[in-house]
């Protein structure tokens, strides 16, 4: 169980909501500032309210009605207000439209890189197929909630220059991704094959 919190004051000791009741003010605010780790003289005063001047207008270009939130006039502020609002509220449905088939957010994101790279595109999520493990490494593929992972599903494009079109891509982990990046299968097997020439030319021991 929480302990309440006791705010010392003036030489008294006393919880928020009795504060809040002695002082005329609202506990939930009294909370919050104690949170934000404010003093405790800051958290027991009253705000001030903002006050305009009788010829004070709203700051929006053109407008001639008398200021009321954040220098402006009500129409003004709820418009700018809303607009974010719904700004916020498409994030979370990109984020949920995403979230329930992550083949979507692969296609885009391909399609996005296509068109700035200049390469072809025509696929579709329906073409996208994730398997358990990853073709190159064998490593398990799995969905990160947050952050991508080595084990990330990611599309790769096995030969670069054809783009990402249908029977060029293929879902494979993060990691191997990173390392294949836009390197054609012969540069592959040339860097496989130099590396380990080099390996074994120099006596390391490398576990396999």
């Amino acid at each position: 169980m929480n302990q309440p919190v006791l705010l010392k004051y003036k030489g008294k000791t006393q919880g928020v909501y009795a504060w809040a009741k002695e002082l005329g003010l609202n506990a939930t605010c009294i909370y919050r500032k104690y949170n934000l780790g404010r003093p405790i003289e800051e958290c027991l005063r009253k705000s001030k309210p903002t006050r305009y001047l009788p010829t004070d207008r709203c700051s929006v270009e053109g407008c001639d009605e008398r200021p009321r939130t954040k220098g402006m006039c009500n129409t003004h502020y709820m418009q700018i207000f809303r607009a974010r609002d719904r700004g916020r509220i498409r994030d979370i449905a990109k984020r949920c439209y995403y979230s329930r088939d992550p083949r979507k957010f692969m296609v885009d994101s391909a399609r996005l890189r296509a068109r700035k790279a200049g390469l072809p595109f025509n696929l579709v999520y329906t073409d996208i197929v994730i398997p358990e493990t990853c073709p190159y490494l064998g490593i398990p593929l799995i969905r990160a909630v947050r952050n991508r992972s080595d084990n990330s599903p990611t599309l790769d494009k096995i030969i670069p220059e054809r783009g990402y079109v249908r029977g060029n891509v293929i879902v494979v982990s993060n990691r191997a991704n990173r390392a294949k990046s836009n390197l054609t299968p012969a540069e592959l097997w040339m860097l496989a094959k130099n590396v380990s020439d080099i390996v074994e030319l120099k006596g390391l021991n490398v576990a396999c």
